[in-house]
C-alpha cells in the first residue's frame, strides 16, 4: 500500500536518501539484505521483498530509491543502512538525494550500478553512463541537480508493480 507525503510535513534535507521535493509516493518493502539508503532497489524474492539490482533487465524493473529514516542501522563507512528483514521506505515517484557516482548533469539520463565496475561498487547507486556495462539506464528517471558530497537529486516516476 502507498503513503503520501504532503508539503505540509517536516522533511529531513541534504542527506543521502532523504526526500529533496513533496509530494511523493512510497511503497514498503522488506529488506532481504543489509541495504544502503539512498540506493535503488528491485523486485527480491517474494511480493514485498527488495534487493539492490544485480543485473541490467532487474535496473528495468526498480521499485525505486530506499528513503532515509531514522530509526536505522549504523553504518560505519558503507552509510546508513536497512538491516536484513527490517520493512524499508521506497520512493517510487518524487524527488530523492540518491548515491551518486561522477558528475551528473542536471536532466541527464539516470543509469542504476548493478555489478561492481572501474567507477565504482556500492549497487543500486547512480552515474551518467553504463561504466562499461556494469550500470543500466532507469527509464522514468533524470538527474535534476549536479553531485555534491557523494549525492544528487533525482526525480523519478516509476510504474508502480
Amino acid at each position: 500500500m502507498a503513503s503520501f507525503i504532503t508539503t505540509n510535513e517536516t522533511v529531513d534535507r541534504n542527506r543521502v536518501g532523504a526526500l529533496a521535493e513533496t509530494p511523493a509516493q512510497i511503497d514498503s518493502y522488506v529488506a532481504e539484505a543489509d541495504t544502503l539508503e539512498g540506493v535503488f532497489v528491485v523486485p527480491g524474492s517474494n511480493e514485498r521483498g527488495a534487493i539492490v539490482p544485480a543485473s541490467a533487465a532487474a535496473v528495468l524493473l526498480a521499485l525505486g530509491a530506499t528513503l532515509y529514516q531514522e530509526m536505522h542501522q549504523p553504518g560505519g563507512a558503507a552509510g546508513e543502512h536497512y538491516g536484513d528483514n527490517e520493512l524499508m521506505s521506497v520512493c517510487r515517484k518524487g524527488v530523492v538525494y540518491v548515491r551518486a557516482e561522477g558528475a551528473p548533469t542536471i536532466g541527464a539520463d539516470v543509469y542504476v550500478r548493478h555489478a561492481s565496475g572501474g567507477g565504482g561498487a556500492v549497487l543500486g547507486a547512480v552515474r551518467v553512463d553504463d561504466d562499461t556495462s556494469s550500470a543500466a539506464k532507469l527509464p522514468g528517471a533524470m538527474f535534476v541537480s549536479a553531485a555534491a558530497g557523494g549525492m544528487a537529486k533525482v526525480e523519478m516516476n516509476l510504474p508502480q508493480k
